[in-house]
């Protein structure tokens, strides 16, 4: 074999570290303040108080807020608690008292102080020592209640339990509500020697210690009993009651004492840190706080850590030594029984062993680093191989099988007896080997190996799918027709687990069937990455969490949480302990068979409305502006293997998960009506009670029925009014339209009777009289000229009756006819004359058709007609600024004695009424914005006597 050289080891190396448990720093990183910090305190609704050098702060486990004052002297202090009202009290090193209250802190209204001393909350009652006097406050008003002289020359310690007050002088005083309770005398020894006295519970008592003494002093039942430490103890900082034992603070670690148990070792832990105190939560987990180290949180006290110069990788467990590989070549010996450790192994290659396999009595121990070695009995390196052995598992007392890059198969190691694998390997024996090996799959990338007894198959997971050799031969293995990629193999008994290259776990039974290996929702959700059997117990490695699956029970429990802080990269049993190879160190911890899940205590501590806090009542009824609400709430969770998920969810409806470090609900621009926001916290696979937070947003004024009623009825009557305003207005138009009807009929019948008045039968019997006349008179053209006169009079009027207007020059031309024919009638006393103003188009401008007819016919017929002597009409056209004046006028009778004349003749003839013609300028005017104006004049002479009539007619202008 090449390469083989003697390894001559350290007997033992111990690596110099005492019994520490696993702890999880939180310091300045995380957010504390200040590393140093002197005093621990959980409230009664489960936040965590520190007093640091900065100042007090309060932590929920994901953030800290400081508190501090412009009133304080110095912020560093100690000493915190809490009254029944929720105040959280401290006080400075320079003696003063502060508490916060309502998110503020503020100054308690205190005398001069005499320098720092602890005071004492009982009830209702605060203790503040002063020179020479015990001052008792009621913390209900925080005014003085009770004052107590203290003799002596000075005032060594104070304490405070849940019952009473003591202060240590020349005597010890023990004061009960408002009353000194007891005062005893003080041994000389302890006058003299603990001036820098603690005083501290236990369980048979009181424990006074000094800050540079070996000896410490009992107070029970009223007596003094001194004592001597089991151990040296270092400058005693402060003294702590937990779990029924007193726990020594000092600047080189902490010191667990048991003053109720004689010859009783004192425990010491964490040498190299400067402890200030130690308190236990509700939870259960351990806070250790430091001088400059900030806080250590621990979750176990029986866990051990070892913190090994290079990082563990893999485990080995037989009988009780441990072997350890480690990342920098290495292989490291630990016993299990004396806890020293020891190195058997130590390369010059400085690689990973990534691969490690050792016999059960330790003979042998095969790893892979940067080749591949053999290790017989501690001593002598028996192989060193170049090929690059992934993973190795025992086949029988004879053969291994092993998965390598390029090869996998099996190789030889003991000559001795029987195996039924000789006649394989005998046939593929080959003398250019390294370490005895044969192959059985070649030109590929072996990945790992497992062996099934039951069933004597060998099984390989490689880069080209999953293969099973038996004695007979060899196959690959599918799954529903598919070729699988295994990266780790693990046999348990009759069946092996395989995990897949993309996390998927299957089972491989007896007769090579391949199911799905079903996994809890809560594994589903992790990536797992290597799964290990020891035992009876299935290991799966997530990228968070290491799970432990019973195989006789069948059930998932998580063994440790946070393997990302811890990057736990393998898992070892011993004797009801669980080992891990973690990039810190090596974790040995008591194996729990239930896990430990501490339900995370939901708390709301504000509630912002438009960025402002509302009265306690208000959020019943928040008006409609009011619709920002900010929700700022914390998890208590102060476990450190575990990350509680917080959920919401609005009015029933889905949940919804919270970003990881999120502690804020933001609602913006709500709309009015009612809120139930529920919140709720998972941790694992458990989940919290829901707590809810309820709010109204009211509508605003213009969506309460007071306003919609009244808005509604009023959109109503303004519909109605509408209504009824259009009903009325379509009425209107209505009658328009029949006006307008009603308007052209009469208009029509005003047109009909202009018509008859020029073609009545006393007209037309009148002119042909005429025409007769001229006939039998033989005076042909005269006849001929008023027959042509008579007939274009008939066809003027008749299509003047088509017309609603006439230009003007057809309206005179019509009355010219009219008047020539009736002319006619008089015997050459009857003159007309017709003037027009040159300013006038007549034959543009337009008046009503048949308009001057009827007052030309009455000047005519009922003025001129009955007149004796000479007759005469004027009819005078002229402008005058927007209107055409038509004046006409007549020397005739006047209007008086023509209405005489026609009351006679009534029955016998009927004629043109006046109030017909002003009928229908009345409804000219209806249908026409510009007025025709209508007026009369009586013409008298100086006798008084009729001369005639004068009718003015203004018609507008186009």
């Amino acid at each position: 074999m090449k390469n083989i050289f003697h390894f001559f080891f350290v007997c033992v190396v111990h690596f110099c570290f005492g019994q520490n448990p696993y702890f999880h720093t939180i310091d300045k990183a995380s957010g504390l303040p200040s590393h140093s910090v002197y005093d621990i305190f959980q409230d009664h609704e489960g936040f965590m108080w520190f007093a640091t050098n900065k100042g007090i702060c309060k932590y929920d486990g994901s953030k800290f807020i400081s508190y501090t004052s412009d009133q304080q002297s110095s912020v560093a202090g100690s000493t915190i608690s809490e009254d029944r009202y929720g105040r959280i009290w401290y006080c400075n090193f320079d003696g003063y008292l502060y508490y916060v209250e309502n998110g503020k802190l503020r100054t308690f209204n205190q005398p001069e102080t005499i320098g720092y001393f602890k005071y004492g909350i009982i009830q209702d009652d605060l203790y503040l020592i002063q020179k020479n006097k015990l001052l008792i406050y009621d913390l209900k008003t925080l005014k003085g209640a009770a004052s107590h002289k203290i003799e002596g020359e000075k005032v060594y310690f104070t304490f405070s339990d849940d019952s009473h007050f003591y202060v240590l002088s020349d005597y010890l005083y023990v004061f009960s509500g408002k009353k000194l309770y007891s005062k005893y005398n003080v041994p000389e020894d302890l006058k003299k020697n603990y001036r820098s006295a603690i005083i501290q519970k236990s369980e048979q008592g009181l424990i006074i210690v000094s800050k540079e003494r070996k000896f410490y002093y009992l107070f029970t039942n009223g007596k003094f009993t001194e004592k001597k430490f089991p151990s040296e103890i270092s400058f005693i900082q402060n003294v702590s009651f937990v779990d029924g034992k007193n726990w020594i603070s000092s600047t080189k670690g902490i010191y667990r004492l048991d003053t109720s148990k004689k010859n009783e070792p004192i425990v010491h832990y964490f040498p190299d840190h400067n402890i200030s105190s130690i308190y236990k939560d509700r939870q259960g987990n351990y806070w250790v706080s430091t001088i400059n180290q900030g806080l250590l949180l621990i979750e176990d006290f029986h866990s051990k850590f070892f913190s090994i110069p290079s990082k563990p990788v893999l485990l080995e467990v037989s009988g009780n030594q441990l072997m350890i590989s480690s990342e920098k070549d290495e292989l490291i010996l630990y016993s299990l029984k004396d806890n020293h450790f020891q190195k058997v192994y130590a390369g010059n290659s400085n690689h990973s062993i990534y691969q490690m396999l050792a016999d059960d009595d330790l003979k042998n121990i095969f790893f892979t680093s940067s080749s591949f070695k053999i290790l017989k009995n501690f001593n002598k390196v028996q192989t060193d191989a170049s090929t690059a052995v992934k993973e190795i598992r025992k086949i029988d007392h004879k053969y291994y099988s092993f998965a390598a890059s390029g090869i996998c198969g099996i190789f030889r190691m003991d000559n001795s007896g029987p195996s039924i694998w000789d006649g394989i390997y005998r046939s593929l024996e080959t003398p250019d080997v390294q370490f005895s090996e044969i192959g059985f799959l070649k030109y590929c990338n072996g990945k790992s190996t497992a062996y099934n007894p039951y069933n004597q198959n060998i099984y390989y997971a490689t880069n080209v799918g999953l293969f099973s050799r038996t004695l007979k031969g060899q196959k690959e293995l599918f799954f529903e027709n598919k070729r699988l990629y295994i990266s780790k193999l693990a046999g348990y008994k009759d069946h092996v687990f395989a995990l897949s290259t993309n996390g998927k776990i299957y089972t491989l039974s007896r007769d090579n069937t391949i199911r799905n290996f079903q996994v809890p929702d809560e594994i589903k959700e992790e990536s797992v990455y290597k799964i290990k059997v020891i035992g009876n117990s299935l290991f799966l490695f997530g990228e968070n969490t290491l799970f432990e699956y019973d195989l006789i029970n069948k059930s998932f429990r998580k063994t440790l949480a946070n393997t990302n802080n811890l990057d736990v990269s393998d898992v070892a049993l011993h004797n009801g302990q669980v080992i891990f190879a973690t990039s810190k160190g090596l974790l040995i911890t008591e194996r729990k068979t239930t896990e430990r899940t501490v339900i995370p205590k939901f708390i709301i501590n504000r509630i912002l409305v438009n960025n402002k806090v509302p009265d306690k009542n208000e959020l019943k009824n928040l008006d409609n502006s009011q619709n920002t609400i900010e929700i700022l709430f914390s998890v208590l969770s102060y476990v450190p293997s575990q990350k509680p998920e917080v959920f919401y969810r609005i009015n029933d409806h889905k949940w919804k998960l919270f970003e990881e470090e999120n502690r804020s609900l933001i609602l913006n621009s709500l709309s009015p009506g009612n809120y139930k926001i529920d919140f709720r916290t998972k941790t694992g696979s458990h989940f919290s009670d829901i707590y809810p937070v309820k709010f109204t947003i009211s509508k605003p004024f213009w969506l309460k029925a007071g306003f919609i009623i009244p808005v509604i009825l009023l959109f109503f009557i303004f519909f109605y009014l509408l209504f009824r305003f259009r009903i009325n207005k379509i009425r209107k138009q209505n009658q328009l339209l029949l006006d307008r009807v009603s308007l052209e009929k009469n208009l029509n019948q005003s047109k009909l009777k202009a018509i008859k008045s020029q073609m009545n039968p006393h007209f037309f019997y009148n002119a042909l009289n005429t025409i007769q006349a001229y006939v039998l008179s033989n005076e042909k053209k005269l006849a001929i000229n008023y027959l042509s006169k008579f007939s274009l009079l008939t066809r003027t009027i008749l299509e003047m009756s088509e017309k609603e207007w006439v230009t003007l020059s057809e309206e005179i031309r019509t009355t010219e006819l009219y008047l020539e024919i009736e002319k006619a009638r008089f015997n050459n006393d009857f003159e007309y004359e017709i003037f027009v103003d040159e300013n006038i188009d007549t034959d543009n401008q337009k008046i009503p058709s048949m308009l001057l007819q009827p007052f030309v016919e009455n000047a005519v017929k009922h003025g001129l007609l009955h007149k004796k002597n000479e007759k005469k009409l004027l009819i005078h056209f002229q402008r005058e600024e927007r209107n055409i004046e038509i004046r006409i006028d007549d020397n005739g009778i006047g209007r008086k004695k023509s209405r005489e004349l026609n009351l006679i003749k009534t029955k016998k003839h009927k004629s043109f009424a006046t109030d017909a013609v002003q009928q229908r300028i009345d409804l000219l005017n209806l249908n026409n914005k510009n007025m025709i104006r209508l007026s009369y004049t009586d013409k008298i002479n100086d006798a008084g006597n009729a001369t005639g009539t004068t009718v003015i007619i203004k018609i507008p202008l186009e």
